[in-house]
């Protein structure tokens, strides 16, 4: 139990914060029973109208629900994904941005190699979407345009940001020309990027903004 209060016990401190102590589970009745994924490509692709379902059907459910929906589209593999990127992509709700970066861990290298290469695509919502995927969950497939990405500006804050997750240390001469514009959130994530690399004089010019 918490510090000296049993299951189902709530207590109020002085600050007005509360604590509680929820009842303990156990492991079976917290992670749903669902076995392992299923190898990518083990099933046929469905028609759209299918593989749409499946898709939303998933992302608006939670527990074991999801997890079997998401299993059912890790088995169409690459194919399913990239069905839905080049479709659905621009127009993606959060939920189901995650629910597309969780599939797509599960497929590996290939799907993770498509997303990422999303991120050089014109249209700027499909590349914005495609690079918050990557960003998200460590995709770093995607270091290998993030240049590309630094120089256009609606992708600029983002990408800031991915050229320091993605180690791409060939992005210090972008980031630092960046630095000089007046958009504040832009600039701390060029410098939170430039901090990140062995590079002693962008790292420590950095520190010493990020500093000042």
């Amino acid at each position: 139990y918490g510090w000296g209060m049993e299951n189902g016990a709530a207590r109020l401190h002085s600050n007005g914060g509360v604590a509680v102590d929820l009842e303990t589970k156990t492991s079976t009745s917290i992670t749903p029973d669902v076995g392992s994924p299923p190898v990518p490509g083990s099933q046929a692709m469905p028609t759209l109208d299918l593989l749409d379902s499946l898709f939303n059907s998933a992302a608006n459910s939670a527990g074991k629900t999801r997890i079997e929906s998401s299993y059912r589209l890790v088995a169409f593999g690459t194919p399913g994904i990239e069905s839905i990127v080049s479709r659905r992509l621009a127009t993606l709700s959060h939920q189901q941005l995650q629910l597309l970066g969780e599939v797509i861990q599960m497929i590996g290298t290939d799907a993770r190699n498509l997303v990422a290469l999303r991120v050089a695509d014109p249209d700027d919502k499909k590349a914005a979407n495609a690079l918050l995927i990557c960003l998200d969950f460590g995709f770093n497939e995607a270091g290998a345009v993030i240049i590309q990405a630094l120089q256009r500006p609606s992708l600029q804050r983002l990408a800031a940001r991915g050229a320091g997750e993605f180690n791409n240390s060939l992005a210090i001469a972008e980031l630092m020309a960046l630095c000089s514009k007046t958009d504040s959130e832009l600039v701390v994530n060029c410098l939170r990027s430039l901090k990140r690399f062995a590079d002693p004089q962008s790292s420590g010019t950095a520190q010493a903004l990020l500093d000042s």
